[in-house]
């Protein structure tokens, strides 16, 4: 057995060691971020939710923040959600993060927003522009009401309306039927027998790809004409209130040019008939009333057919021009009662009645030459006597 000496110990106790602490690599999982918004000239994207910070070891004061953006801030669709990730805390510098970012998604998209026709914006609320959504609904006791609308930018497919009044059934997400660029129309049901006067209806827009994404609401006010009282263009140059319930008192009617926004009130005009030398173009009317006492107001009309028949019915008066006796038949109408007024031109009753069958004769001998007007059941025809 052959002994080998011992180093002696200082020189043990000089000797140098290294101990290299590599960082301990840690990642983030389950971090979302939204893949939509509507444009705001940035590219920023919002993070729902930051995920968990995994590899932590111990009890090492270690937090991380993550970051979302698109890959444009221009409106457009495909474009690619990347997320990144940092860390912080007092024992950061012992962590290596890895990775620092990824691509989250490949199908972001940045949509021009759901924004009103502002140039449209009227204080009148007879006229039933709102936010740049125009309103028109019909006058009968049931059927469909119509919101037409502009908008500025997007192209919505869906809609939504919720209404103020119970009367009405709310319209969850519906699809949008027939729009023509940024402009269309969406109807809604009019309840039989309601109310004559105004509503409102809260309206929202969303593209169904992005349902996160809705347009902010727009009121839209409109208003319910009365059940069978409507007004109606009758010629070029006269214009009617037409009242088959009689049940109409007070009639003040109300004129403003095409571009105006304040509305005159016609000193005198006080019947269901307005007649305006020079012709009715270039000008838009109401009437205000009272509908069984309480006080409403009427929209125009189009719709100049009678209500109680199924098929189209005409009122025609032959000779015309006469010089004395016309007679006025009702087309597709035999059976009904029918009544009937004869008017001048300034709406002054003449003469009135009732027949039935499908015709009627006036003897128009004793009146002066000029214009006038038969009314039969809500319908008008103009006769000239020479």
């Amino acid at each position: 057995v052959t002994a080998r000496p011992m180093a002696p110990v200082d020189s043990l106790l000089g000797a140098t060691t290294t101990f290299t602490i590599l960082p301990v690599t840690v990642s983030v999982s389950g971090a979302e971020a939204e893949i939509a918004k509507f444009y705001d000239g940035t590219a920023d994207a919002i993070v729902t939710n930051s995920g968990t910070l995994t590899g932590i070891q111990g009890n090492d004061d270690l937090s991380h923040t993550v970051t979302a953006w698109f890959s444009s801030s221009e409106v457009g669709t495909g474009l690619t959600v990347t997320l990144g990730y940092a860390i912080d805390g007092t024992a950061a510098s012992n962590y290596l993060l890895g990775p620092v970012e990824s691509v989250y998604s490949t199908e972001g998209a940045i949509l021009a927003p759901f924004l009103p026709d502002t140039t449209a914006l009227t204080e009148d609320t007879l006229d039933g522009v709102r936010d740049g959504i125009l309103v028109d609904a019909n006058g009968y006791c049931a059927g469909e009401g119509r919101i037409e609308y502009t908008l500025t930018t997007g192209s919505p497919d869906q809609y939504r309306l919720v209404f103020s009044d119970a009367l009405f059934a709310d319209v969850d997400w519906h699809y949008i039927d027939t729009p023509t660029g940024n402009n269309g129309v969406i109807y809604f049901d009019v309840p039989v027998g309601i109310p004559t006067g105004d509503y409102s209806v809260t309206l929202y827009f969303r593209d169904h790809n992005y349902p996160e994404l809705v347009s902010n609401p727009v009121t839209v006010r409109f208003h319910i004409n009365l059940p069978d009282t409507y007004m109606v263009v009758l010629f070029s140059d006269v214009i009617a209130l037409i009242d088959t319930c009689h049940c109409i008192t007070d009639v003040q009617w109300y004129r403003r040019a095409a571009g105006e926004t304040a509305w005159t009130a016609i000193p005198g005009v006080s019947s269901n008939y307005y007649y305006q030398e020079g012709g009715l173009e270039g000008w838009e009317f109401f009437v205000k009333c009272r509908y069984y006492g309480q006080e409403t107001s009427v929209c125009p009309q189009t719709d100049l057919r009678t209500l109680v028949s199924d098929e189209a019915t005409d009122l025609i008066a032959y000779p015309n021009p006469t010089t004395g006796q016309v007679t006025v038949r009702i087309e597709h109408m035999t059976t009904m009662n029918h009544e009937f007024t004869l008017l001048n031109m300034s709406g002054i009753v003449l003469d009135q009645g009732t027949f039935s069958g499908s015709s009627l004769t006036i003897d128009l001998a004793d009146y002066q030459r000029g214009s006038y007007m038969v009314s039969v059941d809500g319908m008008v025809v103009r006769i000239i006597r020479n």
